[in-house]
């Protein structure tokens, strides 16, 4: 038999239904539309992409024994060739093979992935019931025919015949799956087993790491998660598709999950507090700054602001609660009077952890209260009270206009071994707080010194254990 003319129109020959010889492609392909080419004898020889290849249907006789055939088929645009080898044929049959473009009908229910396929599939069929052992099929595609996630070095293949069928699987190429170990016919498809994305989130600061890191995972294989806190921070719990503490932590892909790691801050606040840090007078009534910075990885949700009138010691009393971490507070200073007071700035976190800082060193508290009767026409400094001192005692001074004054204790040889009060003060009577366990005074005679208007006033005291 012999092959009609080419087809002007088409460019394309078309097929008488059987050839007795060989077929050799030189340049262009045969397109058997709804016909079948048979070859009774001899072989396709010269397909491929560029010479040539069945575009349809094409009809290989198998003989006796151990026999391989090429069917050198594709579709319109490509050429996607089969190669099949038959094991144990009793007697000679037919077999025709074609391709077919974009993923089977009922690959959905293949048990392989349709987002990761050849977006093709392949059916063999036979002539008659012939008699053989098994056979294996290697089926050809090209690169771009691969979905853009499909990894061919995973590819199964699947059998379809009414039913699904799995295969064995022989050699894999970036171009090719070899199916092993069958016994019946059908339509066949290329793919990926079901493989699934693993989705990490972070609540706080660290980071979790995958073993094995990638982006998809196969079907019922497990992935180890280690969540890694960062300095700091300490792990928590999974939430998602993990729970509980332990870590590092197993998750089975049977199907796409998400996995949260959970870290708390274990570091308070970082404060540093600016003002008062020590060696300012504030008279009661005026307006003293409080500044502060605070900072923190978590949010820090409120400041508390205390004041100790003893020392480092305490006790530390609130002035100020639930401030908004602005990094000021303007207080209204209030007596009584200490020369020993501390301020201590206390900033709280959303992870429920508190940092602080106190002043470096001690301020002074002045309050205004009456010294002696009259009207107040004379600096003037009154007697200690009580003298001999013990535990401690009030100053009181008299500034009949605004000065700048600094009231101390001097030791017998002329040393200032305390200051009580020193800066700008308004006029009026004021008095100071002395106490002996923050001055550090040893028992002995000292003098209260008031220094003010280029004045000097003194006065006598006596401090005892």
């Amino acid at each position: 038999h012999s092959l009609q003319e080419l087809n002007a129109a088409t460019d394309q020959a078309v097929l008488k239904p059987h050839l007795g010889g060989g077929l050799r492609f030189v340049n262009g392909r045969l397109t058997t539309g709804p016909n079948v080419l048979g070859l009774s004898g001899g072989a396709v020889s010269g397909a491929s992409q560029a010479n040539g290849y069945v575009d349809g249907s094409l009809r290989l006789n198998f003989g006796l024994g151990a026999v391989t055939r090429f069917f050198d088929v594709g579709d319109a645009a490509d050429y996607t060739p089969l190669t099949v080898a038959m094991d144990g044929t009793a007697t000679p049959f037919d077999v025709t093979a074609l391709t077919h473009t974009g993923d089977h009908p009922n690959i959905a229910t293949s048990g392989l992935d349709p987002a990761r396929s050849v977006n093709r599939y392949w059916t063999l069929s036979i002539t008659g019931t012939p008699t053989y052992s098994s056979y294996s099929a290697t089926f050809g595609y090209r690169t771009s025919h691969l979905d853009p996630i499909a990894d061919p070095a995973t590819f199964l293949v699947r059998r379809y015949a009414g039913t699904w069928g799995a295969t064995g699987i022989g050699t894999r190429t970036a171009t090719s799956t070899q199916a092993l170990g069958l016994t019946d016919f059908g339509d066949f498809i290329v793919a990926d087993p079901p493989a699934y994305p693993l989705t990490l989130g972070v609540t706080g600061l660290g980071t979790v790491t995958r073993l094995p890191d990638q982006a998809f995972y196969p079907q019922n294989s497990s992935v180890q998660l280690t969540a890694v806190p960062a300095a700091g921070w300490t792990f928590l719990n999974w939430s998602g598709d993990a729970s509980g503490a332990a870590n590092p932590v197993s998750v089975m892909m049977t199907a796409a999950k998400t996995v949260t790691a959970t870290f708390v801050d274990t570091v308070g606040p970082a404060v540093t507090l600016s003002g008062p840090n020590g060696f300012e007078t504030y008279l009661e009534g005026n307006v003293a700054n409080v500044g502060w910075s605070a900072t923190d990885d978590a949010t820090i949700t409120g400041v508390d602001v205390l004041l100790s009138r003893s020392g480092s010691a305490g006790p530390f009393t609130a002035i100020a609660t639930g401030l908004p971490n602005t990094g000021n507070y303007a207080w209204t200073v209030t007596g009584p009077a200490t020369f020993v007071a501390l301020v201590r700035v206390l900033a709280h976190s959303a992870q429920g952890l508190t940092g602080s800082d106190v002043s470096d060193t001690t301020f002074t508290i002045v309050v205004s209260v009456g010294v002696e009767a009259g009207a107040l026409t004379e600096f003037a400094l009154s007697p200690v009270r009580p003298n001999p001192v013990h535990e401690g005692a009030v100053l009181g001074f008299t500034l009949p206009v605004a000065s700048r004054a600094r009231l101390s204790v001097i030791d017998l040889q002329g040393r200032e071994v305390a200051v009580l009060a020193s800066g700008d003060l308004g006029a009026g009577r004021h008095e100071a707080w002395l106490e002996a366990s923050h001055g550090g005074l040893a028992p002995g005679l000292y003098f209260a010194r008031l220094q003010v208007a280029g004045k000097t006033l003194m006065r006598r005291f006596v401090m005892t254990r």
